[in-house]
């Protein structure tokens, strides 16, 4: 099955947002868009995009969505790495690039 191009705008964006955090539920999509997501998601789902996941047993949890194999991994960008306390201080004592390197080389 090929993925059909000419889905909406909006369509793309909720998928783009299951992507960068999947699991996520319809209500977390909601909050992200600030608007409705219920018809996209249905869409997604009727395409075989995306699929549900077993709920969590936790009262209250919604249905978890995560991406099918139609959509390539390669799709799915690498977390970036939470800044540690180090690199923080080193923001606050030299706000500007060149102070920071010249600290790393040992020149300041």
């Amino acid at each position: 099955m090929l993925v059909p191009l000419d889905l909406p705008e909006t369509v793309w964006l909720v998928l783009a947002i299951i992507i960068l955090d999947q699991p996520i539920t319809r209500a977390e999509i909601t909050a992200r868009r600030m608007a409705d997501s219920d018809r996209q998601v249905q869409v997604l789902l009727r395409h075989r995009l995306i699929r549900e996941e077993p709920r969590a047993p936790v009262p209250g949890r919604g249905i978890p969505l995560i991406t099918t194999d139609l959509v390539p991994v390669s799709t799915r960008p690498e977390a970036p790495r939470a800044p540690t306390a180090l690199s923080f201080n080193r923001l606050r004592r030299y706000p500007h690039p060149s102070m920071r390197e010249r600290e790393c080389r040992g020149n300041g």
